[in-house]
């Protein structure tokens, strides 16, 4: 999963640049660090519910490894990213640490074989909303900035979370359907799900014009997270001809997933312009 870490840290550095607070490099290795553990912790302990939870998320297991074993250090590593990134948290302030704890708790009624609101179709969803604010949050309020003029910007954050969960269940529907694992994609058609991301996305990025006409965020923020809306347009055109082979899934995912990353890499470059 350590491919998977760049895209997750995206979302609380733009919150971090998004804040428009005096950074300093000491506090911003801690605060780099970490969200890292943190990032780290949220996805092992899901694949370690995964893995206690389904036998048939064999992709997941290093060949020539014990399984049980495998199991065993994924859950204490887990454990010990989460540690150490509440003790980092704790030297930027009380704040920061509440979000980390939020977050713990979260990833844990998520992934817990014995909870598992993976499967609940209601909980699972907003506990992406949610993830999705505070991974914004934690960066936004990093260097001192009040949460309550992040909240808003957070939402949009959310949303995009949410929608690409929908898009990451589609690509693991055959482990879930073998594994009994009930989640949309194993419950609903397919196209209905990505139908329901596509929308969900759109509507990101209609909020984020209410934000700019609101005057909540500046112009360039608006215009420059407007290229993933054009790798979601052409995934349209394929979800109308009825291309939703996994191949085509996963490089939808791939490409919206660099768009956005390049959005935020414009943005960070625009905050740091003379």
């Amino acid at each position: 999963r350590s491919q998977e870490l760049p895209v997750w840290l995206g979302i609380p550095v733009l919150g971090l640049f998004m804040a428009e607070q005096p950074i300093f490099c000491q506090r911003v290795f801690v605060f780099v660090t970490a969200i890292t553990f943190s990032m780290l912790h949220v996805l092992l302990l899901n694949d370690w519910g995964d893995l206690q939870k389904n036998p048939y998320e064999e992709k997941k297991f290093p060949s020539g490894i014990n399984q049980k074993e495998f199991i065993r250090w994924i859950g204490r590593t887990a454990i010990g990213a989460y540690l150490i990134c509440i003790v980092l948290f704790s030297f930027l302030g009380p704040l920061p640490v509440l979000l980390a704890l939020m977050g713990g708790a979260m990833s844990f009624l998520y992934s817990h074989p014995g909870i598992h609101l993976k499967e609940n179709l209601i909980g699972s969803t907003v506990l992406h909303l949610l993830g999705g604010a505070i991974q914004f949050l934690l960066g936004y309020i990093a260097f001192g900035a009040p949460v309550q003029s992040g909240v808003l910007i957070a939402l949009f954050f959310s949303l995009i979370f949410a929608a690409g969960h929908f898009v990451h269940m589609c690509l693991d529907v055959n482990e879930d359907r073998k594994g009994n694992i009930q989640t949309w994609a194993t419950r609903f058609d397919l196209s209905a799900i990505l139908s329901t991301a596509l929308v969900v996305f759109v509507c990101a990025h209609i909020y984020l014009y209410i934000l700019l006409i609101c005057q909540i965020i500046a112009p360039p923020m608006f215009y420059i997270f407007l290229l993933p809306l054009l790798i979601h347009a052409l995934f349209y055109q394929n979800l109308r001809r009825n291309n939703i082979a996994q191949n085509t899934i996963a490089q939808y995912r791939f490409r919206y997933r660099w768009g956005y990353a390049v959005c935020t890499i414009g943005y960070i470059l625009w905050t740091l312009k003379p």
